[in-house]
């Protein structure tokens, strides 16, 4: 099972459309960050690498590379199991080993390239931002409307490494939505479309409903959960948690609706 893991992990991260991805959410943050330059009170080219860095992703207000984050994490890899099954290799690979290991060293493949989405962004990301502001980084004067403010204010790099394992979790939990999901739907494009919509469509839906009648419901609504803003560290983890466990019952009623499911 581990040669399995190793193998996909190898196949994902040498993909060309993992590597597209990896440019495109390099560049998104880019824009952003020279979109928010008029909260910076400077140049960009002043405020320091690490600084530009954490505005081009954790503090980017409403920013395109957030938008766009359930889909660039999910679209390199998280379609494999209906890829397995429409060209029906699943089949030899269920034929050479346990099905028990096949599902699970399948799951861990893809949640896991997910999270190292982001990963390998920000490497690219930080290295991008080194030649955009050469200088040392400054502490942009802000409200602690971020759960780890103290964080923020003793320490950049311990900052942005907090934001990396928050991204890195919320890859793994899309991932293992879209497995989830398209493991019942079979279609590539519907899975691709369907957790990036609900991602959007659930924070619509939690900022219109009036929070006065329904905070109950707005509440549990996952919305927003790759925003590192407003929200306090456990509210976050919780909404992390609701899309993976939704993507864990769907990836197994997904399997045993479609009888692929071994028992061994």
């Amino acid at each position: 099972m581990f040669k399995l893991i190793y193998n996909e992990q190898k196949r994902a991260l040498k993909s060309f459309l993992f590597w597209i991805c990896v440019i495109m959410g390099v560049l998104l943050a880019v824009y952003d960050l020279f979109k928010n330059e008029i909260y910076f009170n400077m140049e960009i080219s002043r405020i320091g690498s690490l600084t530009a860095f954490i505005h081009a992703t954790a503090l980017s207000s409403s920013g395109i590379f957030q938008m766009c984050a359930p889909l660039l994490c999910t679209a390199p890899y998280a379609l494999a199991l209906v890829n397995d099954v429409k060209t029906s290799s699943i089949n030899n690979m269920l034929s050479r080993m346990k099905c028990s290991d096949y599902y699970l060293s399948k799951a861990i493949s893809i949640i896991s390239v997910g999270g190292l989405y982001f990963v390998c962004t920000y490497a690219l990301l930080m290295g991008a931002c080194a030649l955009i502001s050469p200088v040392p980084s400054v502490r942009i004067v802000m409200e602690p409307i971020i759960p780890i403010t103290s964080i923020y204010q003793k320490s950049l790099f311990a900052f942005i490494g907090c934001y990396t394992l928050h991204s890195f979790i919320f890859g793994c939990s899309y991932g293992m939505f879209t497995l989830g999901f398209s493991s019942i739907v079979q279609n590539r494009y519907v899975s691709l479309a369907v957790p990036f919509v609900l991602y959007h469509s659930s924070m619509l839906l939690a900022w219109a409903l009036p929070k006065h009648m329904v905070y109950d419901l707005v509440k549990y609504i996952p919305y927003e959960s790759f925003n590192f803003q407003l929200f306090d560290l456990k509210l976050i983890l919780y909404r992390h948690a609701v899309v993976c466990v939704a993507g864990v019952i769907m990836y197994f009623i997904g399997i045993y609706r479609y009888r692929v499911q071994c028992v061994s």
